[in-house]
């Protein structure tokens, strides 16, 4: 896998705009990516437990490398599932993209339960449900400034939630109030804090999430490794593995090779800057 390897410089320009305060249950942030690419080795984007909707507005499509080496082209809007493993994006010429960073049950709250089934892939939006957000690339390629793009997907969100089951958007009000509480902890703690048992609670996030919750917790860890590795490039890994909450290097290594694609080692994460600008803010 290419996932490791030092890619092409770009001229990237990253920027995050917050969602309304009534949506902020279900939306991580919005983004918005430009910049100049020509193709060349895969960019990996790494999992971090939270699905993302990302609308192409660009001349030409992205593509995404496949394990086999074989290159698809990304649906101009689709939505990017639980991933546990890394995502290889090659760029198809100048970055024109705007992405919605959902919660981790955000999906299933927005596009509904069917999108918790869209595990280590992408897919159109108009596939999981032909009524999604339509027409809403058209409205984000008529803005120009981050408040009208903000406003364009508060509105859309917002009356997607509002048309939403009540009961499904309860159930995972209690399931964001319980990880909420209690960012760090355990399956356990989660379980109690949610007030069912761990069987339960695996089952609400087979339903609403689409990983397992110790897999949740596994991208929750590796992310918080992540974040120490950019904001002390010098920290060796024995001491990030420590600050993360793993046991030890190993318990490091395993997990980077799953969802890294390669040891942390051999990591060139200074030369990914699209992989530095997908690195979550949030435990």
């Amino acid at each position: 896998m290419a996932g490791c390897a030092s890619c092409e410089p770009l001229n990237l320009e990253f920027r995050r705009i917050e969602p309304a305060p009534d949506l902020a249950a279900h939306v991580r942030h919005y983004w918005v990516l430009l910049g100049g690419a020509s193709g060349g080795p895969g960019h990996p984007v790494f999992p971090d437990g939270c699905g993302e909707i990302v609308f192409n507005l660009g001349s030409a499509p992205a593509h995404e490398l496949q394990r086999s080496g074989r290159l698809t082209a990304q649906p101009r809007a689709m939505l990017v599932g639980q991933m546990t493993r890394p995502l290889q994006m090659v760029p198809g010429g100048a970055l024109r993209m705007v992405g919605i960073k959902l919660a981790p049950w955000g999906a299933a709250a927005i596009l509904g339960e069917a999108s918790s089934a869209l595990r280590d892939r992408t897919a159109a939006l108009s596939d999981i449900d032909p009524t999604a957000l339509t027409n809403l690339g058209e409205q984000l390629d008529g803005c120009s400034e981050d408040d009208q793009i903000g406003a364009v997907l508060d509105r859309a969100l917002r009356a997607r939630l509002v048309a939403a089951d009540t009961r499904r958007l309860d159930g995972l009000n209690r399931l964001a109030r319980s990880l909420g509480h209690t960012p760090g902890a355990s399956v356990d703690a989660w379980a109690r804090a949610s007030g069912c048992s761990a069987r339960t609670l695996e089952r609400r996030f087979d339903r609403f999430i689409g990983i397992s919750p110790k897999e949740f917790s596994r991208l929750r860890r590796f992310q918080r490794a992540l974040r120490i590795a950019r904001e002390q490039p010098t920290l060796r890994w024995a001491a990030i593995a420590a600050g993360a909450g793993y046991s030890d290097q190993a318990h490091l290594g395993r997990d980077f090779r799953q969802f890294a694609g390669c040891p942390p080692t051999l990591m060139a994460y200074a030369g990914t800057p699209i992989t530095a600008a997908f690195v979550s803010d949030q435990d």
